[in-house]
């Protein structure tokens, strides 16, 4: 890993890791996210921003990246533990229903 990533900010780290994820490794960051011993306030923070970040992001084929509901359920489980309103929680379950 080249130092000059590990002396980013952590918010610049997660950007510049959102955009090497395929949709497979991004469940498997997001569930080491979860099982992190840092601080939970933080891990689901970070989460959040990962997802929020990644979804903006364009996978090796230039096309945009399309979450599966597991990567959908992690967000939506951030969001949770965050203290998201309801109304945004049920904001982002219709988002996730009109991507299925």
């Amino acid at each position: 890993m080249p130092l000059r990533f590990l002396q980013q900010s952590p918010s610049s780290r997660i950007q510049a890791l959102s955009q090497t994820l395929e949709v497979e490794s991004m469940m498997v960051m997001m569930s080491e996210l979860t099982r992190t011993p840092i601080p939970p306030s933080c891990r689901w923070a970070d989460t959040k921003e990962l997802f929020e970040y990644w979804i903006r992001s364009l996978d090796r084929a230039g096309k945009p990246n399309k979450p599966d509901v597991n990567i959908y359920n992690h967000y939506l489980r951030a969001n949770l533990m965050t203290n998201a309103m309801a109304a945004d929680l049920l904001d982002l379950v219709a988002q996730m229903e009109e991507q299925f």
